[in-house]
C-alpha cells in the first residue's frame, strides 16, 4: 500500500507540475554548463559591478524540483502585479493585507513581483545551500510573513537592481525552499499558461548595465551575445522565436521601465550627473529605450510590467510618426516604498493614470482584452484605500 502511495505521489508531482519542460527556457547557454551549484560571488556593497554581469554564471532551478499550478485550461487569468515590496516595514504589510482581500474577491491565479524583492542589498550572508540566520530573517520579514495569508500561492519574481547588490544565486535557489517564492532563473517564461498568452520575465538590471554601445536585446537573443550571460529564453532549441510568433498576448515583466514620470526618467545608473543636467530629457530611461524598445516593436509585445520608480502609473507608448499605440506599460513600484513623481509631457507616451500612492494592480486577462485595476492609498492614510483606476486594454488595438 505504501509503495502504491509513493508511486501515485511521484506520478502526480511529475505530470502536474513539471511535464515536458524545455531547458532552453531556463538555463544559461554558451559555455557548456549544466544545472548545478556554483560558488558564491559577492558584489560590492556600494555599487553593482559591471564586470559581475559579464563573468557571473548563474544556474537555473530544475522546474521538476518545485511545484506550481497549471493554468492551461483556463479562459481567464486574474494576475496580481506589484513591485519594490521588500522593505519589511509597516506599509508593506498593509499593502499585502489589501492584496489578499482583493485576491479573495477576484480569485487571483498568481502574482508577478517586479524586482527589488529584498531591500536594501538582497541576500548576501549565506554560503552554499544553507541560508544564514540573517538572510532567513530577511526572507521571513520581507516576504514570507507579509504574504503568509496567500498560503500556497505562486509569486513569480524577477530580480531588481537592489537584489543584484547581493547574491542572485541565493534568490534563485530559494525557489526550492518556499511554497510561494518562484524565481527559477533571472530570465524565464512562466510555464503552464493557456495557449492564448505568453508571459516572460526579464533581468532588466543586466540589460540596463550593459555598455551603451552593446547590441540591442534582439541581437543578443539571436546571436547569444557573450556579454549578456544567459539568453533570455525567448527562443527554443531549434532557434524558433516561440514567444514572438505567438498570436495571443505577449507580456514582459521586469524591473526597469522604458518610460516613466518618476525620478528614474531623468536619473539613470549610467550617469548620475544627468539628474542635474538641465538639457536631460525627462520621461524615459535612455538605456532601456535603446536596448529593449526595438525588441518590443519587432516582437509585438503588447504589455510590459515594471517597477523601479516608486509610484503607480499606466502609460501608453505611442509611435511618433504614426501615432499608433506600441505597447502599454504597467508601472507598479510602490508596494513597499513611495516616491514623488513629476508632471511630464512627452511625445512618445501618454500617462493614463498616475498616483504617488502605496499600492498594486490586478489585471484580468481574457483572449481579447485586459481589465486593468489599480488599488492604493496615499502615504500615511491607509483609511483612504480604494480601487481608484479601472480601465481596459483591447487586443484589437495592436493590429
Amino acid at each position: 500500500m505504501k509503495i502504491l502511495l509513493i508511486l501515485a505521489l511521484s506520478f502526480y508531482s511529475t505530470n502536474i507540475f513539471a511535464e515536458d519542460f524545455s531547458w532552453s527556457e531556463f538555463t544559461p547557454k554558451g559555455r557548456g554548463y549544466k544545472p548545478g551549484e556554483t560558488p558564491v560571488i559577492y558584489t560590492q556593497d556600494r555599487s553593482i559591478r559591471k564586470k559581475e554581469f559579464k563573468r557571473r554564471i548563474l544556474f537555473a532551478v530544475d522546474p521538476r524540483s518545485f511545484q506550481f499550478k497549471d493554468h492551461r485550461k483556463k479562459g481567464k487569468l486574474n494576475i496580481l502585479v506589484f513591485g519594490d515590496p521588500g522593505t519589511g516595514k509597516k506599509d508593506q504589510y498593509i499593502v499585502a493585507k489589501k492584496m489578499h482581500q482583493e485576491c479573495e474577491k477576484l480569485r487571483c491565479d498568481f502574482g508577478l513581483i517586479l524586482g527589488d524583492n529584498i531591500y536594501p542589498k538582497g541576500l548576501k550572508y549565506s554560503k552554499g545551500n544553507t541560508l544564514s540566520k540573517t538572510d532567513m530573517g530577511q526572507l521571513n520579514q520581507k516576504f514570507e510573513l507579509p504574504y503568509k495569508d496567500f498560503h500556497h500561492f505562486d509569486f513569480w519574481l524577477v530580480p531588481g537592481n537592489h537584489d543584484w547588490m547581493g547574491d542572485i544565486q541565493l534568490a534563485i535557489d530559494y525557489t526550492r525552499k518556499s511554497v510561494r517564492w518562484k524565481m527559477p532563473y533571472t530570465n524565464y517564461a512562466i510555464p503552464r499558461l493557456p495557449s492564448w498568452i505568453k508571459i516572460q520575465g526579464l533581468d532588466t538590471t543586466r540589460i540596463e548595465q550593459l555598455k551603451a554601445n552593446s547590441s540591442h536585446v534582439t541581437e543578443q537573443i539571436i546571436h547569444g551575445n557573450k556579454k549578456y550571460e544567459g539568453k533570455t529564453g525567448l527562443i527554443d532549441d531549434s532557434k524558433k522565436y516561440y514567444f514572438c510568433k505567438s498570436k495571443g498576448w505577449k507580456i514582459l515583466f521586469g524591473h526597469h521601465g522604458i518610460y516613466t514620470s518618476g525620478r528614474h526618467g531623468k536619473l539613470d545608473s549610467q550617469n548620475y550627473f544627468s539628474y542635474i543636467n538641465p538639457f536631460r530629457k525627462m520621461g524615459w530611461n535612455r538605456n532601456m529605450k535603446k536596448k529593449l524598445l526595438p525588441f518590443i516593436k519587432q516582437c509585438g509585445v503588447q504589455i510590459y510590467m515594471v517597477g523601479h520608480d516608486h509610484h503607480q502609473e499606466h502609460i501608453k507608448a505611442i509611435d511618433r510618426k504614426t501615432k499608433k499605440v506600441i505597447y502599454h506599460q504597467i508601472l507598479q513600484g510602490s508596494a513597499g516604498k513611495v516616491r514623488e513623481s513629476f508632471e511630464v509631457k512627452h511625445p512618445e507616451f501618454e500617462t493614463l493614470s498616475k498616483k504617488d500612492w502605496y499600492g498594486f494592480s490586478i489585471l484580468t486577462f481574457t483572449p481579447d482584452k485586459v481589465h486593468v485595476r489599480y488599488f492604493g492609498y496615499p502615504p500615511g492614510h491607509p483609511e483612504r484605500y480604494s480601487m481608484y483606476y479601472d480601465s481596459y486594454i483591447y487586443k484589437k488595438d495592436f493590429k
